[in-house]
């Protein structure tokens, strides 16, 4: 079966929904600006760490997303998704 979260072209993120996206962003960069003070070298963890919050993050939306899916649609958007999923291949 073919779930929304594969469905990415259904998908629309509102500003409230990438909030977060913005606070890790934000953190990464305040890190790298205190590296970069100290006359330090960046160190791979910071990359590391966003790309894992970031990661984690989207999985958390795709959740919230698939659910509200689910209710909002059910099996007729199974079905929608997959006729045009499976037109794309």
């Amino acid at each position: 079966m073919i779930t929304p979260s594969k469905c990415f072209f259904f998908k629309s993120l509102t500003a409230a929904d990438t909030e977060g996206f913005t606070t890790i962003r934000k953190k990464a960069e305040a890190e790298i600006a205190r590296a970069e003070a100290r006359g330090q070298e960046v160190s791979g963890e910071v990359y590391q760490e966003t790309m894992v919050a970031a990661a984690e993050g989207m999985a958390s939306v795709n959740s919230v997303l698939d659910t509200q899916y689910d209710k909002e649609f059910g099996e007729q958007y199974d079905r929608t998704c997959l006729f045009l999923y499976n037109m794309l291949l």
